[in-house]
C-alpha cells in the first residue's frame, strides 16, 4: 500500500511540474467526412481506415459499432501518437478504404415496407487522396494511403452517392451531433503503394457482410419452415473464429398479392403473432481455414409457426463471430422474405 500512494505521489508531482508532458501524448487527429455526392448516401456510406500490422487500432466511421445500421452521422474522429506504441504514431503509413457498392438498412424506426435500403456507391476521396484513389483488387476496395505528419489534423473525405431500391433518393437522415467544420491544415502526401495494409477484421467484416446479405436475399419462408436454411462462412486462413447467426421476426411483410389475396380469401387464418419479435431460425459452427464452411440454421418451433400461413415476413439477421484478438462488430441485415 505504501508503494502504491508513493507512486501516486510521484505520478502527481510530475505532472505538476511537467504539464507538458501529458499535454503532448496525443500528436494530432484524423478526421474523416462521408461527403455527398448524390441520393442523400453520405449518411450511409461507410470508410474504413487501418494501418501497419504492429498496430492494435482499426477505425470505421461511422457504424464501428451498429453493423449496418446507418447513425445518421457523416463525420467522425481518431488520434494518433498516443503515449502507447501498439496505437498510431507519426511516420505511420495508414490507409482508408472504401468498397466501390454497398448497401445499409434504413433505421427500424424510419423505414416503410418498400423503403428499407439504401445502395450506396463510392465516388471519389478528398484530402490526402483525389479521384478514385488506388484500387485494390483483390480486397475490391478503393484505398487511399498517406503517412501521419509529426503533429497536427488529416482531414479525409469519402463522397457516397446512393438511391433506393426504384432508383429514388435514399430517406434523408438526420444528424444526431452535427459537428463543427474542421478547421483547414495541410494534409500529407498520399503515397501510390497498391499494396494492402487491411486488416484480417475488415477483411471478416467485409466477408461477413456479404454472406449476411446473401443469406437475406435467398431466404424462404419454406426454408424456415423445412429447417432447410443455410449460411456460409468465409473463410479466412490467417485463423478460425466461432460464428453465430440468428434470425429474428420484427415486423409483418408486404406483398403485391397480399392484400388481393387477403381481399379474395373468405377463410380468415389466425397467423402466430410476432410481437415479441422472436427468433425463428439459428445455428453457429466454426470456420474453416482451408474453405468456406456451412452452418444449418435450425428452426425454432415458434419460427414454423411463425412462417406458416404467412406470405410475407421481415426479418432481421444478426452475425456475431468470435477469434482471437480480432473484433468485428455485429453484422445486422433486414429484409423482407416471401413463400
Amino acid at each position: 500500500m505504501k508503494n502504491r500512494n508513493l507512486l501516486r505521489a510521484l505520478a502527481f508531482l510530475i505532472l505538476a511540474v511537467f504539464p507538458q508532458v501529458a499535454l503532448s501524448q496525443v500528436k494530432g487527429k484524423i478526421i474523416i467526412t462521408n461527403g455527398e455526392a448524390g441520393g442523400n448516401a453520405a449518411a450511409y456510406g461507410l470508410t474504413y481506415l487501418h494501418g501497419p500490422l504492429n498496430r492494435t487500432q482499426t477505425f470505421a466511421c461511422p457504424r464501428s459499432s451498429s453493423g449496418l445500421l446507418p447513425t445518421g452521422r457523416v463525420q467522425c474522429d481518431t488520434t494518433y501518437g498516443s503515449f502507447s506504441q501498439a496505437e498510431w504514431q507519426p511516420g505511420d503509413s495508414l490507409t482508408a478504404s472504401a468498397a466501390p457498392e454497398t448497401s445499409a438498412e434504413v433505421p427500424y424506426e424510419l423505414r416503410t415496407d418498400n423503403n428499407f435500403r439504401c445502395y450506396v456507391k463510392f465516388t471519389g476521396w478528398s484530402g490526402p487522396c483525389q479521384g478514385l484513389g488506388t484500387k485494390n483488387t483483390a480486397q475490391n476496395v478503393y484505398e487511399c494511403t498517406f503517412t501521419l505528419p509529426m503533429s497536427g489534423d488529416v482531414e479525409i473525405g469519402a463522397f457516397y452517392s446512393g438511391t433506393d431500391a426504384f432508383g429514388n433518393p435514399c430517406l434523408a437522415l438526420s444528424n444526431p451531433a452535427p459537428a463543427p467544420a474542421p478547421t483547414a491544415t495541410p494534409g500529407p502526401q498520399a503515397t501510390t503503394n497498391s499494396n494492402s495494409g487491411d486488416s484480417s477484421g475488415d477483411r471478416l467484416l467485409t466477408s461477413l457482410s456479404k454472406s449476411a446479405d446473401e443469406l437475406a436475399d435467398n431466404l424462404r419462408l419454406r426454408d424456415i419452415i423445412r429447417g432447410t436454411a443455410k449460411f456460409l462462412i468465409p473463410q479466412t486462413p490467417e485463423f478460425s473464429y466461432d460464428v453465430t447467426v440468428s434470425v429474428k421476426a420484427v415486423g409483418e411483410g408486404s406483398s403485391p398479392l397480399t392484400q388481393s389475396a387477403a381481399n379474395s380469401s373468405r377463410k380468415k387464418v389466425k397467423l402466430e403473432t410476432i410481437s415479441k419479435k422472436p427468433i425463428i431460425a439459428s445455428g453457429n459452427a466454426k470456420s474453416s481455414l482451408s474453405k468456406v464452411q456451412k452452418i444449418k440454421l435450425a428452426s425454432t418451433a415458434k419460427g414454423i409457426k411463425v412462417a406458416t400461413g404467412r406470405k410475407s415476413l421481415t426479418v432481421q439477421i444478426a452475425v456475431t463471430m468470435k477469434g482471437g484478438t480480432v473484433v468485428v462488430p455485429k453484422v445486422v441485415t433486414t429484409r423482407v422474405i416471401y413463400k
